[in-house]
């Protein structure tokens, strides 16, 4: 389950693609799409059959957004061991443009991504049932909340 806005201008359809090492879980199109917008929900639980010596050792985290053609557009990197609370939040992520491909040029074009992702060492702390689980089970905002922020800004 994931939202992403400012999202590039120009691409229908895209999918979200979380992978790690050589695991890779892509979501369906979005729900809900307008523009600059997409919301794909989507709830997935996986259990990896292989065997790290510690969790520092598991791969980078990547998280892609796809064209509908399943070519990467833009990307977030990050160590796997943030995401090792089971009382997870929802991470916002800014994502940064594949330069490789070339898609989006600048950065700020690239838009951000909300996701929710936890890892764990069954074998250590024993399997969980996130439905259950007070984070997970909750319904997730389809809207948040709008805040006033004010700001003075001075030259000197």
């Amino acid at each position: 389950m994931a939202q992403g806005i400012c999202l590039p201008s120009g691409f229908k359809d895209c999918k979200l693609q979380i992978s790690f090492g050589k695991h890779t879980y892509t979501s369906d199109k979005p729900k809900v799409q307008k523009d600059g917008y997409c919301r794909w929900d989507q709830r997935e639980v996986v259990t990896i059959p292989e065997l790290y010596q510690q969790i520092k050792r598991f791969p980078t985290l990547f998280v892609k957004l796809l064209d509908k053609d399943g070519n990467p557009i833009c990307f977030y990197r990050d160590s796997i061991t943030e995401f090792m609370d089971p009382a997870a939040q929802v991470h916002w992520v800014q994502l940064e443009p594949d330069l490789a491909v070339g898609k989006v040029k600048k950065q700020f074009k690239a838009g951000m991504v909300s996701f929710r992702l936890v890892v764990r060492d069954i074998e250590k702390d024993g399997m969980i049932d996130f439905n259950k689980h007070p984070v997970f089970g909750q319904k997730i905002n389809k809207r948040y909340n709008a805040h006033t922020l004010r700001v003075a800004i001075y030259q000197c």
